[in-house]
C-alpha cells in the first residue's frame, strides 16, 4: 500500500509538470491512472487534490463544464473528509469558473463560505485574497461603498502580514473606485503610493 501511495504521488507530480508545460491531454491520462490507484488503496485525500489539479487544467483550457464537474467531485470529497484546507482551495477555484461565466451570485456564495472557513482556520493570507475577490464582485454590482470597505480590510490584513504585493493590489483597486466616483485627487494619492511600492518591489507589471 505504501509503495502504491508513493507511485501515485510520483504520477501526480509528473502530471502536474506536464500541465505546466501545456501538455494537458497527456497529463489527464496520468491523473486518471493516479486516481485509479487512489481508489484502489483508499487514499481519498490524494484523490481530491488530483481532481482539483485536473479541474484547474481544464479551466485554463476553457473547458468550464468539465472543470466544474471535477470541482463538484472534489468539493464532495473534501466535505466528506472534513478537509477544510482543500475545501477552501476548491471553492476559490469554483468561484473563478463561475466568475468567468458571469454567474456572480453563486460565485459570491462560495466566496462568503470561504471567508467563514478562513476565519475559523485563522488563515489571514487567503482571507485577504478572498475579501478582494468579494470586493470585485460588489464593484461589478455597483455597490462601491461596500466594495471599498472590503478593499480597505484587505489592505489592513496585507499590512499586518507585511505583504507588499497585497497592499499595492488593494491600493490600486481602491484608487479605481475613487476614480469611478470622480474623486480624482484621492485616486492619485493611492496610485502614487502603489507606484512607490511597485518600484521598490521591481514589480513592473503593477
Amino acid at each position: 500500500s505504501d509503495d502504491l501511495k508513493k507511485l501515485a504521488e510520483c504520477i501526480r507530480g509528473f502530471a502536474a509538470v506536464l500541465v505546466t508545460l501545456g501538455k494537458t491531454d497527456a497529463a489527464m491520462g496520468l491523473f486518471q491512472e493516479h486516481d485509479r490507484i487512489c481508489l484502489e488503496i483508499g487514499d481519498m485525500r490524494s484523490l481530491q487534490r488530483s481532481l482539483g489539479n485536473q479541474a484547474v487544467a481544464l479551466y485554463r483550457k476553457g473547458k468550464l463544464d468539465e472543470a466544474l464537474e471535477l470541482f463538484d467531485r472534489q468539493e464532495a470529497l473534501c466535505r466528506e473528509l472534513s478537509e477544510k484546507t482543500g475545501l477552501v482551495r476548491c471553492l476559490n477555484n469554483k468561484a473563478l469558473v463561475l466568475n468567468t461565466r458571469d454567474d456572480l451570485d453563486n460565485a459570491m456564495k462560495l466566496h462568503r463560505e470561504v471567508e467563514i472557513i478562513c476565519r475559523e482556520l485563522g488563515n489571514p493570507a487567503i482571507l485577504a485574497v478572498n475579501l478582494g475577490n468579494q470586493a470585485i464582485i460588489l464593484w461589478k454590482w455597483g455597490k462601491l461603498g461596500k466594495a471599498m470597505e472590503l478593499f480597505k480590510n484587505q489592505e489592513h490584513i496585507a499590512r499586518e502580514l507585511g505583504d507588499p504585493y497585497g497592499i499595492q493590489r488593494s491600493l490600486g483597486n481602491q484608487a479605481l473606485i475613487l476614480r469611478d466616483i470622480l474623486d480624482y485627487d484621492g485616486a492619485m494619492v493611492l496610485h502614487r503610493e502603489q507606484e512607490k511600492i511597485c518600484r521598490e518591489l521591481g514589480h513592473f507589471d503593477g
